[in-house]
């Protein structure tokens, strides 16, 4: 029964005792957890960088989505423009300049020899006809007279 006794001994010996690893041991462990680091490390920079993306191609979309399309260059040359301001003078009927026409609260209003006028006002004995944002065209003594806003 010694020999039983004996081993009984120490193994309450051997778990009573805290079990110092090896330096090999130690090591290992030590490199399990630097890789281990690392790893998370990475994976942290992969997922944040492709919420980065998913968020600014979204919010790039967007931008995108509000700009108007424009014309592809052909089309745009093919449409003609009229000029919004000449530097030339318009042509004029004589004694009558048109300086400008404007609207305001559904209302047509010119500019003529720099007095202002609606549909229905007389200015020095010719009545305003009709009022658009190209031509103003008066009726004097009879006779059509049309001012434009740019050269026709």
């Amino acid at each position: 029964m010694s020999i039983i006794h004996e081993a009984l001994k120490k193994v309450q010996e051997f778990n009573t005792q805290p079990a110092q690893p090896s330096p090999e041991i130690k090591k290992l462990r030590t490199l399990k957890m630097y890789s281990l680091y690392v790893t998370v490390f990475l994976l942290g920079g992969l997922v944040a960088k492709l919420v980065f993306n998913a968020v600014t191609s979204s919010f790039e979309s967007k931008q995108e989505a509000a700009k108007p399309l424009a014309p592809t260059p052909a089309a745009a040359a093919a449409q003609p423009k009229a000029p919004l301001f000449s530097t030339r003078a318009p042509k004029q009927s004589p004694g009558f300049v048109l300086n400008g026409v404007f609207f305001s609260d559904g209302k047509a209003f010119a500019l003529v020899n720099n007095k202002i006028v609606r549909e229905g006002d007389t200015i020095e004995g010719a009545d305003v006809v009709k009022i658009t944002p190209e031509e103003v065209e008066l009726s004097a003594g009879g006779e059509a007279v049309k001012l434009f806003t740019y050269n026709h």
